[in-house]
């Protein structure tokens, strides 16, 4: 999918989205988002080994040790291991470091756009469809919508369990049906194709 947007990428604007996102951010957050460009994720088909799972458990506890956090092991940890490895990780994380959850060591650790960023990549691991209701929302708030958001958002989940895992997530966050929601800010066309794809009805 990745490897598909950055063709894409090319092709429309004649040059790289790593060089455009290099030029355009700065620091640890341009190192992240040049990590996950690059797409060296583990194969998300292979199966959760359990030792490396711990061994990654420790890996984060290390990384937020002492007097600084290693943001680079964080960052390194999150775009290279596969998501199910990611939410193993995160489940197993409180049972070996004294109930703490991986979440809050991130939040502890990190700050401003690379800590959000770095927590986005967890939460997509552990509950992809929390996310999906989350941007869907986004792209609704506030006065006109983000249709080139919510579109991108729909057409790239609309097939997976993400979307399904989404409906339910966003009428427990924001008491309101998402099918309300998406036919409340557009119509005609677009309307049906969005409701068609998020298999809304």
């Amino acid at each position: 999918m990745l490897d598909e947007i950055k063709e894409q990428y090319s092709t429309k604007y004649r040059r790289s989205l790593e060089e455009d996102l290099q030029s355009d951010y700065h620091g640890k957050l341009q190192r992240l988002f040049t990590m996950i460009v690059q797409a060296r994720r583990d194969d998300e088909h292979a199966p959760v080994d359990a030792s490396a799972v711990d061994a990654d458990v420790e890996a984060f506890y290390q990384a937020a040790k002492g007097l600084g956090s290693d943001e680079e092991a964080f960052m390194r940890l999150l775009c290279s291991r596969s998501r199910k490895h990611l939410a193993a990780v995160a489940a197993r994380y409180p049972e070996l470091k004294d109930g703490k959850e991986l979440d809050d060591v991130l939040k502890r650790e990190l700050g401003g756009d690379l800590e959000d960023a770095c927590r986005f990549l967890l939460l997509g691991a552990m509950r992809m469809g929390k996310v999906v209701a989350k941007l869907v929302h986004r792209s609704l708030k506030g006065f006109g919508s983000d249709m080139r958001l919510l579109t991108a958002v729909v057409a790239m989940h609309h097939d997976t369990s993400a979307m399904r895992d989404a409906i339910f997530e966003y009428e427990d966050k924001y008491g309101k049906a998402m099918i309300a929601a998406v036919k409340g800010d557009t119509s005609g066309n677009l309307e049906k194709a969005l409701i068609s794809l998020c298999h809304l009805e």
